[in-house]
């Protein structure tokens, strides 16, 4: 569409004169900070929540405090979370029975997780949960039982908020890891080095920093011994299969185990700040301020590395809320699907088409590409991926489906009541409904002639002095307004 400015590190074609900037209301603590806030430490937030949030005049470091306050675990997605995993006996039908089963409990979990992500309020612990899903990497297709999954997932949401330390040793012995990473075949005569490479590369320190290629060779000694049982859907030590030897690691010497390994990392300053880096890329920018990450680390190390004080801090920082960093992220999949639907709050909606949806622009829970995550940013656009992000705006407003290669308008898996939608922000007038939307939904404002485009689509002739909601007909205009804001390349940036 002529007119629409350049955003991020995506480029369109723009009016010379514009330049992306974000609304002028984002300079102070209110609407556009509050959403800002929202949209980054969770999922976006409705127009009621800000609306509620601003009347009550909650101020930020409440609001934060509210995003950190312990919530209660959700209910499991079901009984078959405690079924142990047997095939002893079993005949080639029921084996295939159970696999049958299997497919359809793994697809269930991963609805289950979007419906939270998508339901529940102040919803940081699912972001972080998502966040540690990216970084202590498990893939479905490799651990193959929805149980272990299901471990794997409540370990994360039981340690998202938590410690570090505590995290890095409940992690390590988890059982979907350990079949991951093939540490339930470290064994003392045959030990394996893909844990502990990737804890140091990947997990803890970072690629090529203290640590050299025999430090994890020692380091993958003292993890063996641990085995996986389906039967109790545990892991367990089994003491023969353990090197109990004299190690040396990073300048250290004992006879290690596993948790002496994960608090010898966490001696290294290197450590707070790879994992600082990579939650500050993560809700703040891909260009780092290696001062405020150091800042940032140093808190962790201050706390024993308790998560929570690095993020009251990081969210009440003035460069969490610097102009530079509004709109300098790309939506993941899942953040374009499930902010849709935190914002504009559907009546129904078709969980099995989210998933497909997010599978479709090309990220599929539980299935991570490979054990480094999900790369971001640049890699979650192509041509195809972005006309296909455009169509799911567009879609969610007049019908049908993007995972589908017939676009049929009559198919609607999320069903909105733009008219619900469009009254909730308290006027009736055009232009400042267009305006109070475009607040709303996008990060940046738009180019001028892109907002005139807009009202023109929104107006459909009409003059802005004869305009209502209560008019007949408008409810197309609004659907079809909506589904132009949706297609702008600023509503794929947050």
């Amino acid at each position: 569409m002529k007119g629409t400015p350049t955003s991020g590190n995506l480029t369109f074609a723009a009016s010379a004169e514009w330049k992306p900037r974000p609304f002028p209301s984002a300079q102070n603590w209110g609407r556009a900070q509050a959403q800002h806030l929202f949209m980054r430490a969770a999922f976006g937030a409705s127009q009621m929540e800000l609306k509620n949030i601003l009347q009550v005049k909650i101020p930020r470091q409440q609001l934060v405090e509210l995003l950190l306050k312990d919530q209660p675990f959700p209910p499991p997605p079901g009984d078959w979370i405690n079924e142990p995993y047997i095939t002893r006996g079993l005949t080639r039908e029921q084996r295939r029975e159970l696999q049958r089963k299997n497919r359809e409990r793994m697809r269930d979990l991963i609805l289950w997780w979007l419906t939270l992500m998508a339901r529940t309020p102040l919803n940081l612990r699912e972001k972080m949960v998502l966040f540690w899903h990216g970084h202590f990497v498990v893939e479905a297709s490799v651990v193959k039982l929805a149980q272990f999954m299901y471990r794997y997932l409540h370990m994360l949401r039981r340690n998202a908020l938590g410690n570090f330390r505590t995290f890095l040793k409940e992690m390590w012995r988890d059982p979907a890891m350990l079949l991951y990473l093939n540490g339930h075949q470290n064994h003392k005569l045959k030990p394996n080095e893909n844990f502990a490479r990737e804890l140091m590369e990947l997990f803890t320190m970072g690629v090529d920093t203290l640590y050299t290629e025999q430090d994890i060779k020692e380091a993958a000694r003292a993890f063996t011994g641990w085995r996986v049982s389906g039967e109790t859907l545990s892991s367990y030590f089994v003491p023969n299969r353990h090197d109990d030897g004299t190690k040396t690691f990073l300048g250290r010497q004992g006879n290690f185990n596993g948790d002496d390994i994960v608090d010898i990392i966490l001696e290294q300053p290197v450590t707070a700040e790879f994992i600082c880096r990579k939650l500050y890329r993560f809700f703040v920018s891909p260009e780092v301020n290696e001062e405020h990450v150091r800042e940032l680390a140093e808190i962790f190390r201050i706390n024993d590395y308790e998560i929570k004080p690095v993020l009251r801090h990081l969210f009440n920082a003035d460069y969490f809320y610097d102009p530079g960093t509004i709109g300098a992220i790309i939506k993941s999949p899942i953040q374009l699907v499930i902010s849709l639907l935190r914002q504009l709050i559907p009546q129904n909606v078709d969980p099995l088409y989210i998933y497909s949806a997010a599978k479709s622009l090309g990220q599929t829970l539980l299935d991570p590409p490979n054990v480094a995550g999900w790369p971001g940013q640049r890699a979650w656009i192509s041509p195809i991926t972005l006309a296909s992000r455009a169509y799911f705006g567009e879609a969610a407003l007049l019908g049908g489906r993007i995972d589908r290669s017939n676009f049929n308008r009559r198919q609607k898996p999320i069903q909105i009541d733009v008219m619900a939608f469009a009254r909730s922000f308290d006027t009736d007038h055009p232009r400042e409904l267009l305006n109070r939307w475009l607040e709303h939904l996008l990060p940046l404002e738009p180019a001028p002639v892109t907002k005139d485009f807009l009202l023109s689509v929104l107006l459909e002739g009409s003059a802005e002095n004869d305009w209502s909601l209560d008019y007949i007909g408008v409810e197309t205009r609004i659907q079809n307004c909506l589904a132009e804001i949706l297609k702008l390349p600023e509503y794929q940036l947050m």
